[in-house]
């Protein structure tokens, strides 16, 4: 993992935005004084992929710790390259919330959107290391680098080495194959307990024979009654067959005899018929013969309404020819023409004039409008000069009173840091004695120097507090009374800048007015009656003959509308006139053929009468028969015959077929007997046939099911033996710890090669027999000692040591291209400090990013690039810088 840049805001003392960039960085040293902000950067570093940083507790709803003093919200953004891929992770929230946000290659995974998602992925697929193993690996963090020398157990070591190199794979296979040895012995108890179920010698060949010679003469019983109870069924049907016919036969000689009985009535509606039907032709010719009365009767009313509308006609168009004589209404029309076209004249050589009347009214309403807002700009103008004259007062008073506060401010820091030093002096000097070795400096202590001890701290740190703020908050009302300055001085130059182009155009107007005024009054009209105000009186005059030319249109419309409306009454009276002659013509020809057809029709069946013995064509008419009476008449008549003759030859063929011996009821019911019988011997013999069948079934499955566990049991048997071979080999115990023990020794090789260096040959690390770290020092006769009587510059050495093999061993599988280290240098002699920094210059050849934090000058010297970190009003800064 190569970080590239790091963004924090309100994070701990960085509450401006900050962006660290360490894309062109190697080996780089990060300095300040104490509090600045050195350690945060190692802090944000370890929050943006952990949610956590190592010194202060952020779960639980306690991130306030790490959002700056006065804000609500915090942000952190860290951007490195891992496995060819660039990833960006943003942490931001505030105390009571936290929201997580990854990128991969610019595109945000929005499957991990919460919180927990986005940490398991960073952890278990990203960096496939938690934040123990970060911080013991990666970043040493200030007062915390020995964890991985001196851990709390050693197994604490191993299991680090076992995450860091995946073996726990191991352990899982070995657990994966333990679970399953558990499972098969669980489904070997199972098998045991079917198979003590079982009663094998009820399932032997010799009871399997059995079974099969009953079903086969069940089978065969079953054919046998099968084959009776078809023979006593087809007899049963033949029985109810015959008797069935025999009751059909006593129907339709009831049937027929009824019929017979109505032959007399019959006979009469034959007769009836008869007469019906010869009459029948006669219907359309009296049909026709009463249609034609109507007819005439119809055409001599209307034709005599025709002569009246005819007579009325010839009234109308006299009158509408009289109307049509007078020629008032023609004379008016002219004399509106001539009107009209005097009004049309005067119009259109005013209407030329109107394009100058506009812009001239325009030009006025422009000049009393820039008269108002220059008298509203001159105002504004004025006020605004009052209100910076009342502004400078102000912000002498403000520059004043920032002075005093960033004095008082001064004052108090003094007081508080010279309090905190006498303090730390104090506590220091609690267990030392002369001679003693300097826990801070590394230095042997030849004399103690009494310090007094401040009581009030509590209040200097309130006191120093309270003026920082107060400092803050007067360099806020500095900035923003010079804001709002600033801002009224830039209006003042906008208005001032108004006033005098509104002034400017409106001169260009004026002149334009009195241009356009002069070429009004060249119209003789305009100058004559409207010198005073030329546009009033051209709207006005223009109205006015508008109005004129209106009235006149009107007037001449109307009297047009009447002469088109006495042309066209005249007109329609005549259409009329003709149509009413028409009319009264074409009737009464319709009239005179409808008469001629009516008598012949008249003659003709008064003949038709006489022939049929009526006495007029009236009672002949009567006594025909209507269509749908005539022809249900004749349809009753032949279903008579049909129903007639049908029964007759059903009686006979039934006759024929039965004869004279039919089936009695007592037949029937002995045959039924006989059925019932048969079906159920056979029904007997199918459940028999069932019995057996499921006997021979039950005794193949109870086969089937003794060979099915009995194949299980010897397959599981030898899986078992298997899977607990695996969970034996690779247990904890097993596989894991050879692999881990051997990686382990290989560390300590390359942590001795690391260790030799930077101790100059002294100190070489050992493992005991309980995997208990310890060291052999070269300079002592003893043997092997634990680490924990290292010194404090001896742990900073082994820890780094074993960090960096660490980093070695790892370098083929796990990207660990950056390395922080956070203090630790000040129990360092110079010459050990300058075996320090060769070592980590070798890590800057390698491409890694290698970053120390620390206050010793002479190892400062070594690095290329320093980043200080500063503390400038209320807010940590970074600043890179460049050695020479």
């Amino acid at each position: 993992m190569r970080i590239q840049t790091l963004e924090v805001e309100n994070f701990m003392p960085y509450r401006d935005p900050v962006t660290l960039d360490f894309r062109d960085l190697s080996l780089f040293a990060i300095v300040g004084e104490t509090g600045s902000g050195k350690s945060s950067i190692v802090d944000a570093i370890c929050y943006a992929l952990y949610g956590r940083i190592p010194r202060i507790r952020t779960e639980n709803g306690q991130r306030e710790n790490i959002i700056s003093r006065g804000a609500k919200q915090f942000h952190v953004g860290l951007t490195f390259d891992l496995g060819g891929v660039t990833y960006r992770i943003i942490r931001q929230g505030t105390a009571t919330r936290e929201d997580v946000q990854v990128f991969k290659d610019g595109d945000q995974l929005n499957q991990l959107l919460k919180k927990k998602d986005a940490d398991r992925y960073i952890e278990e697929m990203l960096l496939h290391m938690n934040f123990d193993v970060f911080t013991r690996i990666i970043v040493l963090p200030q007062g915390q680098f020995d964890r991985f020398l001196k851990p709390d157990t050693p197994r604490a070591r191993r299991d680090i080495l076992i995450s860091l190199l995946s073996l726990d794979i191991y352990e899982h296979i070995g657990k994966a194959a333990g679970a399953h040895a558990g499972m098969l012995m669980g489904e070997l108890g199972g098998l045991d307990h079917d198979l003590a179920g079982i009663d094998q010698n009820a399932i032997t060949d010799e009871a399997m024979g059995l079974l099969d010679h009953a079903v086969t003469d069940a089978g065969h019983q079953v054919a046998l009654l099968q084959e009776q109870l078809k023979a006593r069924e087809l007899t049963l049907a033949m029985m109810e067959q015959r008797a069935s016919k025999a009751r059909q036969l006593a129907n339709l000689q009831g049937q027929l005899a009824a019929l017979r009985a109505k032959a007399d009535e019959i006979n009469g509606d034959r007769a009836h018929l008869a007469t019906g039907l010869a009459l029948a032709s006669l219907q359309p010719s009296l049909a026709n013969w009463a249609r034609l009365a109507a007819e005439l009767e119809r055409l001599t009313d209307e034709r005599d309404k025709a002569s009246a509308a005819v007579i009325a006609a010839q009234q109308a168009l006299k009158t509408a020819q009289a109307v049509r004589a007078d020629t008032s209404l023609r004379a008016g029309e002219a004399a509106f023409a001539e009107k009209l076209d005097e009004i049309s004249s005067a119009i259109g050589r005013l209407s030329d004039l109107q394009l100058f009347a506009a812009r001239l009214e325009e030009l006025q309403h422009r000049t009393d409008a820039a008269t108002d807002k220059g008298k509203g700009l001159e105002h504004s103008i004025t006020q605004l000069n009052e209100t910076m004259k009342v502004q400078n007062e102000r912000r002498i008073q403000l520059q004043e009173a920032l002075t005093k506060a960033r004095d008082a401010s001064m004052q108090t820091e003094d007081a508080f840091e010279r309090a905190r030093s006498d303090n730390a002096a104090v506590v220091v000097q609690q267990g030392l004695r002369p001679g003693d070795t300097c826990p801070v400096c590394g230095h042997v202590v030849e004399e103690l120097v009494a310090h007094a001890e401040h009581l009030d701290f509590a209040r200097l740190k309130t006191v120093r507090d309270e003026t920082r703020k107060h400092v803050e908050h007067c360099q806020d009302d500095l900035t923003e009374h010079e804001k709002k300055s600033e801002a009224d001085r830039v209006r003042l130059e906008e208005l001032a800048r108004q006033l005098t182009a509104l002034k400017t155009e409106d001169k260009d107007d004026r002149h334009e007015a009195h241009e356009l005024t002069l070429r009004l009054l060249m119209d003789p009209t305009v100058a004559r009656e409207g010198s005073n105000n030329p546009v009033a009186f051209l709207h006005a005059r223009l109205t006015q003959l508008r109005g004129q030319e209106t009235t006149t249109r009107t007037a001449q419309k109307t009297i047009a509308l009447q002469l088109e409306e006495q042309r066209r009454k005249e007109e329609d009276i005549r259409t009329k006139l003709t149509g009413s002659q028409t009319k009264a013509a074409t009737l009464e020809g319709q009239r005179r053929q409808a008469e001629v057809q009516y008598e012949t029709l008249q003659r003709d069946l008064l003949a038709q009468a006489g022939t049929h013995g009526f006495d007029s064509i009236a009672s002949m008419k009567a006594a025909v028969l209507p269509e749908g009476e005539l022809a249900s008449l004749q349809a009753s008549v032949r279903q008579y015959d049909h129903d007639t003759a049908a029964a007759a030859a059903q009686v006979e063929m039934l006759e024929q077929e039965l004869g004279p011996d039919l089936p009695s009821e007592a037949d029937l019911e002995t045959a039924r007997a006989t059925r019932e019988t048969a079906a159920t011997d056979f029904a007997r013999a199918q459940e028999n046939l069932a019995a057996a069948r499921r006997s021979k079934d039950d005794l193949l499955a109870r086969r089937a099911f003794l060979a099915d566990r009995l194949a299980r049991k010897e397959q599981a048997t030898r899986l078992l033996s298997t899977y607990q071979q695996v969970a034996r080999d690779f247990g904890s115990k097993g596989m894991v710890a050879f692999v881990s023990s051997g990686i382990l020794e290989q560390l300590l090789v390359t942590a001795n090669d690391h260790l030799r260096i930077l101790s100059k040959g002294r100190f070489e690390l050992l493992l005991d027999e309980d995997d208990q770290m310890m060291v052999q020092d070269a300079f002592s006769a003893s043997g092997p000692r634990d680490v924990a009587t290292l010194s404090g510059g001896e742990t900073f050495l082994a820890s780094l040591a074993l960090a960096l093999a660490v980093k070695d061993l790892l370098s083929t599988s796990v990207d660990l291209d950056s390395f922080f280290i956070d203090e630790g240098f000040g129990t360092l002699d110079e010459t050990t400090v300058q075996g320090v920094a060769d070592v980590l210059e070798s890590l800057r050849r390698d491409g890694s990013l290698v970053g120390i934090i620390t206050h010793r000058a002479d190892l400062v010297e070594r690095f290329e690039t320093v980043l200080e970190v500063t503390n400038q009003s209320g807010s940590a800064h970074i600043a890179r810088r460049e050695m020479a």
